[in-house]
Order: C-alpha cells, then structure tokens, then sequence
C-alpha cells in the first residue's frame, strides 16, 4: 500500500477492508477508484456493487453488475448478487431467470464454496415459486381450450409445459463415438 497506493488491486483490497469494517461509503469510493484504474477485471465490479447495496443506491448496483457480466457472463457471484437485487425490486420473473442462468454456470466441475449454499437453495426455492405461479397462469387459462379440444391428442404439447416448467428434461443425443447428423430429435426410440 505505501509502495503504490493507487494501484487498483490494493485500492480493491482497501475497499474489502472497508466494507467488511461497515464503512460501505468509504468502500464504495474505493472501488469506484479501483474500477477507474482497471475497468476490465469483473472482480472489482462486483465489489463496487456489494458497496453499493450498503448505501442503497440499487441502480447504480445494477449498472456495476451488468459491467461486471459483460466481462464475465458466467460469473456465479454477480449473477446471484443481480438475481438478489431483482428480487429486492419485487421482479421475480426476472430474479428466477436469473438464478436459473447463475445455476446453469454450474457444472459437476465446479467447485461451490460452503457459504453459497444457502444461497444457491434459495435461487432453487425462487425458481420453483416461479415455475408453479407459471403452471398456475397457464393451467388457469388452458382449461377451457383443454375441454374444448379434448378429442386431439395433447402429448407433445404436456411435455412441452413440463419442460418449460422444468418437471421434466429434454435428453438430446449426445454421442460417445459417431454423431450422425440430420437425425430426427427423438429423445428415445421405440426397441
């Protein structure tokens, strides 16, 4: 810090200090600082945006994770900072959407640190309030057509809604050896 207090990375690690001490405005003109000097690492983006929420400027908290995923669109940590701060401004279409893509990112070779846990329980729960508050929406207004074309065969379009409202998944082929193209996409065909 003596050597070169204007150096981004510190400036970003002064700022952590400071958020963790409780100082968000202090924080906050840190990262601000940090981001001028280096606006291409993610890492200090997002960190201006925790800072942000300390003092409730949420806009500017949704502006700072948006650079912060055009970087990074995967970035785990922004994108459930963002879901959070949708839900916080009672969008929860969009938090659901949202925590869906940040659980996408990970994969069985992901390791998840312990303390994202229970947050990533609570993107699940969200996602799953929004699936049946969409199953609810849809089954409401799908009863009249339903008895009114009762005699055509629904199948695919069932499995349809229950991909959409992820009970069920689409198994795609995926080859060990030879793909074949031009296939029809069926998931499984008969023996």
């Amino acid at each position: 810090m003596q050597e070169s207090p204007h150096n981004p990375f510190v400036l970003n690690e002064l700022g952590q200090q400071m958020l963790l001490s409780g100082d968000a405005a202090r924080a906050c003109e840190l990262f601000e600082q940090a981001v001028r000097s280096d606006a291409a690492n993610a890492s200090m983006w997002i960190n201006l945006a925790a800072a942000l929420r300390g003092l409730k400027r949420h806009d500017e908290e949704m502006q700072a994770l948006q650079r912060a995923l055009t970087l990074e669109p995967g970035n785990l940590r922004a994108l459930l900072q963002k879901a959070s701060l949708q839900e916080m401004q009672n969008d929860m279409r969009a938090a659901a959407y949202t925590y869906r893509t940040a659980l996408r990112t990970i994969t069985p070779a992901t390791r998840v640190a312990p303390w994202m846990n229970e947050m990533l329980a609570h993107a699940r729960q969200v996602i799953e309030a929004n699936n049946r508050a969409l199953e609810s929406f849809l089954e409401e207004r799908l009863t009249t057509l339903r008895a009114e074309y009762s005699e055509i065969p629904l199948h695919r379009f069932d499995r349809c809604l229950s991909i959409l409202l992820q009970r069920k998944r689409v198994y795609q082929q995926q080859p060990s050896f030879l793909y074949f193209p031009e296939l029809p996409a069926i998931e499984f065909h008969d023996r």
